[in-house]
């Protein structure tokens, strides 16, 4: 298995780096070197647009330990240490990272990361009133019907 580096030359100022680097020193990460491994290989290749080396069979042998002529048909290593990264980040965000204004993620289908804004937390307030919003004209639709039909009856 390669260890990487804590910083990669020209990357250090990059908010993504940094924020990659933040994920992998988090409580979630300390307890797997290949999941800090994985991570830090998938975004250090990204950001220096080589994504071309985000591949199952260079993951598997330059950060898995894995020989170069491995078979990822055979040995599924890649696929599932991607699993557990797709859903150590989830947790990550959803505690100690809640705070951070930019996801980032490792699609399913594929190992290059994407970094996205975080959407706003919507309130218990605007969402009472979003649920207001849906079903409300349905209920005054119906209660015009009802009364048309009241009112055709002889009501």
């Amino acid at each position: 298995m390669v260890s990487r580096p804590e910083a990669v030359t020209g990357l250090e100022s990059d908010p993504r780096w940094q924020l990659a680097q933040r994920i992998i020193a988090s409580p979630g990460f300390q307890r797997s070197s290949q999941l800090r491994a994985f991570l830090a290989y998938v975004v250090e290749k990204t950001l220096l647009n080589r994504q071309e080396e985000v591949s199952e069979q260079l993951i598997g042998s330059r950060v898995l330990g894995r020989r170069p002529d491995y078979d990822p048909n055979e040995d599924n290593i890649v696929r599932v240490q991607a699993r557990h990264l797709r859903a150590r980040l989830q947790e990550y965000f959803a505690n100690e990272g809640r705070s951070e204004p930019v996801l980032l993620e490792i699609p399913k289908g594929s190992y290059v990361p994407v970094f996205r804004p975080r959407p706003p937390e919507v309130s218990g307030a605007a969402l009472a009133r979003l649920r207001l919003g849906v079903w409300l004209p349905w209920a005054l639709a119906g209660l015009l019907a009802a009364a048309c039909i009241w009112l055709a009856l002889g009501g």
